[in-house]
């Protein structure tokens, strides 16, 4: 965590249930509050982070497309953090409407970056990173979450 130094975003993943205390005292302890977003499936564990500490960013991870953004609300999350092949445009739009982000994952295609970043999502997730930062710096588009 040391070599983050404000220059990349964290995003961590909660895959079990009694780690949301743990990770957060580990994100305040590296001082990691602006730098991080905090997911799961689980999304109770991501109400959980939440209300241990308001500030850090979460964001619920699913698959399908809901028919609105009231899923993250429920559980005080900024951020929809879906399977790219559910996303479009207007739900892009529906969620950027609500204040709300919208991470994908996992492009693993260069040819699929550019429809997404055109759509405006948030973040972009990868098996191949460095797919992302060729496009990106190619491109001249920054993605900012």
């Amino acid at each position: 965590m040391d070599s983050i130094d404000g220059k990349i975003k964290l995003v961590i993943e909660l895959k079990e249930k009694g780690t949301e205390r743990f990770v957060v005292e580990q994100i305040r302890r590296n001082g990691l509050e602006d730098n991080v977003c905090v997911i799961s499936f689980w999304h109770r564990l991501i109400k959980n982070v939440k209300e241990i500490d308001s500030g850090i960013k979460t964001g619920v991870l699913l698959v399908g497309c809901p028919a609105d953004t009231s899923i993250a609300g429920q559980a005080f999350a900024d951020v929809l953090v879906m399977k790219y092949t559910f996303v479009d445009a207007e739900f892009v739009e529906l969620s950027h409407k609500k204040d709300l982000k919208i991470f994908i994952w996992n492009i693993d295609d260069p040819d699929l970056i550019k429809p997404f970043a055109d759509m405006r999502v948030d973040g972009i997730g990868s098996n191949n990173p460095g797919i992302l930062v060729d496009y990106f710096r190619r491109s001249g588009n920054n993605l900012i979450i």
